[in-house]
């Protein structure tokens, strides 16, 4: 398995400057660019080592897979906070209403129809968007925890191997979330 820290010159770490991973990722890739000698692979594997490390969800799954205990690897729980569950219910909610609205906003074929659902696509806009910001603010908020985590993981503590697992599967609930909610807006576009 490819080593994305290794291969940018990085520490491996749960958190990541996004400035040291950009300088690390930039020096390399022109250093191993097809036109200046490198060849394509080590081009394309600087650039998924970048692209893993980049984003926290990838870069906590790949630094499990590369220095975690096996148990903790094979540890899977429902990672999800009060915090997490209240997110989950109210998108829920609001991923019904698009989904009830898009079908409503595609068969309304007047301009009159049309001008009258508006105002509820632009409240539902705004109540998704606002969510979207809430789930950006737990993403945050997750990524703060990383630095703290780094000293513990270094210390071989089992618990934080379980802690680093569990916000992995957090980081990929909200991704997935920031998904739902970006489709459900380009759904609930009136013309």
């Amino acid at each position: 398995m490819m080593d994305g820290f290794q291969m940018l010159g990085l520490k491996r770490s749960a958190s990541m400057d996004e400035e040291v991973l950009q300088q690390a990722y930039a020096k390399l890739s022109r250093e191993e660019h097809p036109d200046h000698g490198g060849s394509d692979a080590t081009a394309a594997a600087v650039n998924q080592a970048f692209e893993t490390l980049r984003v926290p969800e990838l870069r906590l799954k790949h630094l499990l897979e590369l220095a975690g205990p096996e148990e903790v690897k094979a540890w899977r729980t429902v990672p999800l906070d009060d915090g997490m569950m209240t997110i989950f219910g109210r998108l829920g909610a609001m991923l019904q209403k698009a989904s009830a609205m898009a079908v409503k906003l595609e068969g309304a074929r007047s301009a009159l129809v049309k001008a009258l659902l508006a105002d509820g696509v632009l409240k539902l806009r705004d109540e998704l968007e606002q969510l979207g910001m809430e789930i950006a603010g737990k993403k945050e908020e997750m990524e703060a925890q990383l630095a703290d985590l780094d000293g513990r993981l270094e210390t071989g503590e089992q618990e934080a191997w379980k802690e680093l697992a569990s916000l992995q599967a957090r980081f990929a609930y909200l991704g997935r979330w920031r998904g739902q909610i970006r489709e459900s807006l380009l759904l609930l576009t009136v013309d």
